[in-house]
């Protein structure tokens, strides 16, 4: 398993003006394998990380949340204090297992989606090199699933609640 951190954060178009605007939360996270040159596709399921829409239960907030979060809120109170705000999160949820995809290189792609219904794409190299022939998982590995333009703009649909905005917001299915 392994754990991929990134900072994640929604900077608001509309700042605050009694104090410094500091990061928000994002909505919902995704995560997936991609072949290289291939940001769309994902190699297996799509992991979610942070389904938006509710509030993370306090056991799992450290599964949302990795080291290096920080959260300094005095300038909410008093604006000659300091404010700060750094959102590091487990992109991956509780991690990825490497097993699940042959060896090679790929690309380690992040989808998040804000309040606002904006989204934002961003992919890593990665390669992939487990030892010795004996896959820890027997689970099989899912052939490529198209993750195209349409999706992630599904994804920008995460368990928010229908409304005339949203109507024939869809989300793909998680496998």
């Amino acid at each position: 398993m392994v754990d991929f951190r990134s900072l994640v954060e929604d900077i608001p178009t509309h700042r605050t003006s009694y104090a410094p605007q500091q990061p928000l939360m994002v909505s919902g996270v995704r995560s997936y394998l991609a072949p290289v040159g291939h940001p769309f596709d994902a190699v297996g399921p799509a992991l979610v990380a942070l389904r938006g829409a509710s509030v993370i239960p306090p056991g799992d907030l450290f599964h949302v949340l990795a080291r290096g979060t920080r959260y300094v809120a005095m300038c909410e109170y008093l604006n000659t204090r300091p404010c700060l705000i750094r959102l590091v999160l487990h992109v991956a949820g509780l991690g990825f297992n490497t097993r699940a995809a042959p060896n090679g290189d790929y690309m380690f792609c992040v989808t998040a989606v804000t309040i606002g219904n904006r989204t934002a794409e961003h992919c890593t190299p990665v390669t992939i090199l487990n030892f010795g022939s004996a896959p820890a998982s027997t689970a099989p590995v899912a052939p490529l699933t198209p993750l195209d333009r349409r999706h992630l703009r599904q994804l920008a649909c995460l368990v928010q609640p229908p409304d005339a905005a949203n109507q024939g917001c869809v989300l793909p299915a998680d496998r």
